[in-house]
């Protein structure tokens, strides 16, 4: 598996391995938080995209990746991520 976490980023100090994944392949919509817009990631914990994402909003989901610190990444039909925790999955 090609894994998104092999990317060289600079600004941080942590390094994470997949742990799981599994393969959606479908539209799912980002859940309401007040006030809150969703970032997207070029991977997980790496470079924050610009592009952010309002409540209702439909992404098309590739796979969810599964890191060894327990936290699940969703990674869009783009290349980039968001966390699955603001998916209605």
């Amino acid at each position: 598996m090609d894994s998104p976490l092999s990317a060289t980023v600079d600004n941080i100090s942590f390094t994470y391995s997949v742990i799981n994944s599994m393969d959606i392949n479908r539209e799912v919509k980002i859940l309401y938080y007040d006030n809150q817009d969703i970032t997207t990631w070029e991977t997980p914990y790496g470079t924050i995209i610009s592009t952010r994402y309002q409540g209702g909003q439909s992404v098309y989901v590739k796979k969810l990746l599964q890191l060894d610190n327990d936290s699940v990444w969703a990674q869009l039909d783009n290349g980039n991520y968001i966390e699955s925790k603001y998916l209605n999955l």
